[in-house]
């Protein structure tokens, strides 16, 4: 390079200078690690906290796929901004930050449920106002403050509205009415628990005991699948108002299973008569569970209120009064009842199995010995 001269004089060579903000090959190096550590973290953590927020905040399904890209993005700008930092961390404090990003991002840059709703249209507020109390949208009936997850913020309410507690959720129970959460949901949701807990009794009772009377017809016995069902309902069941004796229960049952004291098959069964009363299956089960524990004037009383429901079978009823005879030692009058059943009844193939069975025992007892 030929320098000129300058005021007689040769100006020092330059050197280029370098940009701070240029990024270097170790910042390159870094973002391509943090980059190769948030892969991972997409593939084993980001699906599932998805579904969790989803849940939680009672996002549509079809959201799921474009959340779960947004998120990704977002956490991609965290690896080009701040590498060095995610490198020097902790694999599991790694992913906590991670974590605790995604639901930071989804509570900022999504709408909750108070925010979803529709808004007026400029033709529609075209015509004079309404009078006061004429409003067809129930949610107007209170100036509502909702929580950042949709659930509605009862001090803030309170405070706004100048209300008592008493009368702001008296309140709040005449809109979920309004809203389809009234004596009918609850009735709904309780009919399913009390099905869930009436099949896992029955399937810790199959497990334990035999029954030989109840025939083989049954499926395997399922507990694993049965306490998924409660899970599965005490996080979908919802919360308040009508709702809330169903939700007691189901939660002093995961009380019970969290602390290593899980519900015993009569637990379960009388639960399940407690939220269903009308159902004579809970009742025809419990009073197996009453015999098993060797306590059979409760079994009785068990099968009295079962006899008591009309849609009871008849079958079950008499299979039930022959077990109450069989374990008093009086095989004879159980025989002949079921063979008084099956002659009445003679198309059903439970009754004949229990007298083919009964008969055999009741022979087996009178051989000399």
């Amino acid at each position: 390079m030929v320098h000129k001269e300058v005021g007689g004089r040769v100006p020092a060579p330059t050197t280029p200078m370098l940009d701070p903000h240029l990024p270097t090959d170790q910042d390159r190096a870094a973002v391509r690690f943090a980059l190769a550590h948030l892969s991972q973290f997409a593939e084993q953590h980001l699906p599932l906290a998805v579904l969790r927020i989803a849940r939680w905040r009672r996002l549509p399904a079809a959201e799921l796929t474009d959340l779960r890209q947004e998120l990704h993005q977002e956490l991609v700008v965290d690896c080009l901004e701040r590498a060095p930092l995610l490198l020097a961390l902790p694999a599991r404090a790694r992913v906590g930050r991670w974590l605790r990003r995604v639901e930071h991002w989804v509570y900022h840059h999504r709408l909750t449920w108070a925010n979803r709703r529709p808004q007026a249209e400029p033709e529609d507020l075209a015509g004079p106002p309404e009078a006061p109390g004429t409003s067809h949208d129930p949610l107007a009936r209170l100036p509502l403050v909702f929580c950042g997850n949709g659930r509605v913020n009862l001090a803030a309410t309170r405070e706004r509205t100048g209300q008592r507690e008493r009368d702001l959720r008296q309140h709040l129970r005449a809109l979920a009415a309004d809203l389809g959460h009234d004596a009918a949901a609850a009735a709904f949701w309780q009919r399913r628990a009390g099905e869930a807990f009436a099949g896992l009794g029955a399937d810790l009772l199959r497990s334990s005991v035999a029954l030989p009377l109840l025939g083989t017809h049954w499926r395997a016995p399922d507990v694993a699948r049965r306490l998924t069902r409660l899970h599965r309902l005490l996080r979908r069941v919802p919360r308040g108002g009508p709702m809330v004796r169903v939700r007691t229960l189901l939660q002093r049952w995961r009380r019970q299973h969290r602390a290593g004291q899980p519900f015993d098959a009569r637990q379960a069964l009388q639960t399940a008569v407690a939220l269903l009363p009308d159902a004579p299956a809970g009742w025809l089960w419990l009073a197996e569970a009453h015999l098993a524990a060797g306590q059979c004037r409760a079994a009785l009383q068990a099968i009295r209120a079962a006899r008591s429901i009309q849609r009871c079978p008849r079958s079950g009823q008499v299979l039930a009064r022959a077990r109450v005879l069989a374990a008093r030692g009086r095989l004879p009058a159980a025989l002949a009842l079921v063979q008084r059943a099956a002659v009445r009844w003679h198309g059903d193939p439970r009754l004949r199995a229990a007298q083919a069975l009964l008969g055999s025992a009741h022979r087996a007892n009178e051989r000399p010995r």
